[in-house]
């Protein structure tokens, strides 16, 4: 006798697809959560080498000062003074990437006192003008003189959704990395507004914060200069 043989029934064919979905659904969640995570990784090393490019300018520049940013898109610093200005990292200038893994431009700003034409200000110990919490206001430097230790210049990516986030309190309370204080209408990484000097930067928090910011801190740039014997 022959074997008898019998295809699949259409409820069977039904559940065979749907185990297959529910399989391909559990891997894509986790396959794309990886790839956002690699993307932070990343980009925390486009800011680091963004930081030592910048280091690097201030051992080489005669007057031992940082860039002022990038305002008009060409990549090349604009000319100081940029007080309290907020613009793009001058990629050009330093020769680092202009773009973070998302393909927007990486926002940049200096602290005064380390971008004027006369140079690193000699002694240091100032207040300073910008300043760094978390998202629920905790201070992350200290401005306060005679030895703060505030940012001498502040780097950061928009993240996943290209926008500069807000604090915790949300706009028209905590404004955090968002000058205008307002939503930005494209995620292109723009900025508008003029700086109130004060950046967040925190762990990354789904739909509400996904910035990613780094610091050059004062001290740490003073220290290149004295080890290097250009400073003071």
């Amino acid at each position: 006798m022959k074997a008898s043989s019998r295809g699949f029934t259409l409820i069977e064919l039904a559940v065979v697809v749907a185990i297959i979905g529910l399989l391909l659904g559990g891997l894509l969640l986790p396959l794309a959560t990886q790839v956002d995570i690699r993307r932070i990784e990343d980009t925390e090393k486009r800011l680091a080498e963004v930081k030592e490019a910048l280091l690097g300018y201030a051992l080489s520049d005669p007057a031992n000062r940082l860039p002022c940013p990038d305002t008009d898109g060409d990549g090349i610093a604009e000319v100081p003074p940029c007080v309290n200005v907020e613009g793009t990292v001058p990629w050009a200038t330093l020769g680092v990437e202009p773009l973070d893994p998302w393909g927007r431009p990486i926002r940049y700003l200096a602290d005064n006192n380390y971008t004027a034409a006369i140079g690193v200000p000699n002694p240091p110990d100032t207040a300073c003008c910008l300043s760094v919490t978390d998202r629920a206001g905790n201070a992350l430097t200290d401005t306060a003189a005679p030895n703060s230790n505030g940012p001498a210049a502040i780097i950061f990516s928009c993240g996943k959704n290209g926008v500069p986030d807000p604090g915790v309190g949300g706009f028209g309370v905590d404004p955090g990395n968002d000058n205008d204080d307002t939503a930005n209408p494209s995620a292109d990484c723009t900025n508008p507004g003029a700086s109130d000097g004060i950046y967040v930067q925190d762990s990354f928090a789904q739909g509400t914060f996904d910035d990613v910011l780094i610091w050059v801190s004062k001290h740490t740039l003073l220290n290149r200069l004295v080890q290097a014997g250009v400073w003071p």
